[in-house]
């Protein structure tokens, strides 16, 4: 007959699944940039082994690695760690999500056959803007005859398009 101190054991399977979990998060930590790893809110000990399994490049080191990483982790609460990661995630998608809207816009400004967003569209959605310097910006980019000019002439045009969307703080239309 079973005691029960064995039956309110989790199984075999779902210890596994468990530590599993846990070096999913500890995957995670490694492939967050080094300045977002740092702002985290982890243990010394477990910054350093994520750090250490960053610079390391042969398969069986890191992934005995990453399973030292799941190991550190079973001692402490990984729902802080895995919001934090999940919030960074968050950050970045809706930070590249932001970016291409800004390249849509300077395209579409660029963009002489395009009838989908004309400066006034920008100026409407963003009342803020200067309209003669947008106005010469779009110019200089539409009108730069050598690629070396047109390039730098569609970065300042960005830059200015990322100024005005960023000082409203409202997302792009």
């Amino acid at each position: 007959m079973e005691t029960t101190d064995s039956m309110d054991a989790p199984s075999r399977t779902k210890k596994k699944k468990n530590a599993e979990a846990l070096q999913k998060i500890g995957v995670a930590l490694v492939e967050l940039p080094e300045k977002e790893l740092k702002s985290l809110d982890i243990p010394g000990e477990l910054k350093t082994a994520v750090l250490e399994a960053k610079a390391m490049t042969k398969h069986g080191s890191r992934r005995r690695q990453l399973q030292y990483i799941g190991s550190l982790m079973r001692n402490l609460d990984p729902e802080p760690i895995q919001m934090a990661v999940e919030h960074l995630s968050l950050d970045r998608a809706k930070a590249a999500h932001q970016f291409q809207k800004m390249e849509a816009w300077r395209d579409h400004l660029i963009s002489s056959d395009s009838k989908e967003h004309t400066p006034k569209d920008f100026i409407s959605a963003f009342p803020h803007t200067d309209r003669q310097r947008l106005g010469q910006l779009i110019r200089n980019a539409a009108n730069a005859r050598d690629e070396k000019k047109r390039t730098k002439a569609s970065r300042t045009l960005f830059r200015y398009i990322r100024e005005v969307m960023e000082d409203t703080g409202e997302p792009a239309h």
